[in-house]
């Protein structure tokens, strides 16, 4: 963390203080509303009904019996996706009587739709004077191809079609691919990858983009748009919020990769003009890793985007459990705040002592990468 000052904003409940926080400008706009979502009590009016899940959470279990039996109400849930991970992973507390068997899997459901369906990697039972909890850690089918190594080799004119089959149609995933069609001359599937790292270098190298997971899709290309969702909390028809934050991090730019060539000399220059127009300088000393010897441009340019995509981010919180997915295009545009060309990067389900929530982290999507 640099040790450069930047002005903080803080909005509370119309009161504006300043104050001084390192590293990054940020807004956090913390709004109340009126009426109950769910087990979550506000103070005002809503202006709109968002389309939240909440009221009705329902969970059950299959143990190695092949039985499948329900559970109550979560004490406490976290359920993570993320567009640089094709596994969504939960973390959920059940009151219970007794331990349970050995289980195999379980299922969420919010209102009737399904919200996770997963296997068990790890199983608790705590008693204390609080209760007996069973907890649980798992993923969905996303966890499998992370788990599984792929067989070292060098493959010579594979294309994306080829490579999802050997490495990813045997855990029930399709593909998606929405780029032009090509082939990689040659590529090493080194000792120790994963069998989706295998993939998703094999699709960066080509296409410069990774791919991503939306349910059982397999993406290649940008995420898709879907329904644009709008967060506000002074516009009709919009998604309303309880809490906003914005975090712009310059400290995260690069503005110039210089790679070295194949002679040792820093020979070729990249530059990001995004971070010179925010006043950033900000240099890189590149040696290519071997996957882009033969097109060092490349790597400079995911450098910068990804750099570039850390670099302003929205957190949004919102009452209940809303069904979205990572890449899902939104907009801000409150009176407090607006924000246009972002998407989900992070999405998380929780449940608490306070209620449902959903917290969105929002990126520019011109910077995925």
């Amino acid at each position: 963390m640099p040790s450069a000052n930047a002005n903080a904003i803080i909005l509370h409940s119309n009161a504006l203080h300043n104050k001084k926080t390192k590293g990054e400008l940020s807004i956090s706009v913390s709004l109340n509303h009126g009426g109950t979502i769910g087990n979550i009590a506000l103070s005002g009016a809503l202006l709109q009904t968002a389309p939240v899940i909440g009221t009705k959470l329902s969970a059950s279990v299959r143990d190695a019996a092949n039985q499948r039996y329900t559970l109550p109400h979560p004490t406490r849930m976290e359920l993570i996706r993320s567009l640089d991970s094709p596994a969504a992973n939960l973390s959920v507390s059940f009151p219970v009587e007794r331990r349970s068997e050995n289980i195999l899997d379980v299922s969420l459901n919010a209102d009737n739709n399904n919200l996770f369906d997963g296997k068990i990697d790890e199983q608790g039972f705590t008693v204390s004077q609080g209760g007996r909890l069973l907890t649980l850690e798992a993923r969905d089918r996303g966890g499998a191809p992370l788990d599984n190594e792929a067989m070292p080799q060098t493959l010579w004119g594979a294309n994306a079609a080829t490579m999802f089959s050997r490495l990813l149609r045997q855990h029930g995933f399709e593909l998606h691919n929405t780029m032009p069609a090509r082939i990689l001359p040659v590529f090493t599937i080194y000792k120790g990858m994963s069998e989706w790292d295998a993939f998703a270098a094999f699709v960066t190298q080509m296409h410069g983009i990774a791919p991503h997971v939306e349910g059982r899709l397999v993406v290649v290309g940008r995420p898709r748009p879907g329904t644009r969702m709008v967060f506000s909390n002074t516009k009709q028809n919009c998604i309303p919020f309880t809490t906003l934050t914005h975090r712009r991090v310059p400290y995260r730019m690069i503005s110039r990769v210089i790679m070295r060539d194949a002679d040792g000399w820093y020979s070729s220059a990249y530059t990001n003009t995004a971070a010179s127009f925010h006043g950033v300088s900000r240099t890189r000393y590149v040696i290519p890793p071997t996957e882009f010897i033969d097109n060092p441009g490349l790597d400079a340019k995911l450098r910068i985007n990804r750099a570039q995509y850390r670099s302003d981010e929205v957190v949004i919180r919102c009452p209940g459990l809303l069904f979205m997915y990572p890449g899902q295009q939104c907009a801000v545009e409150d009176s407090s705040f607006s924000q246009q060309n972002v998407h989900v990067d992070k999405i998380r389900h929780i449940v608490s002592d306070a209620g449902m929530f959903t917290e969105l982290n929002l990126c520019q999507w011109l910077y995925y990468s």
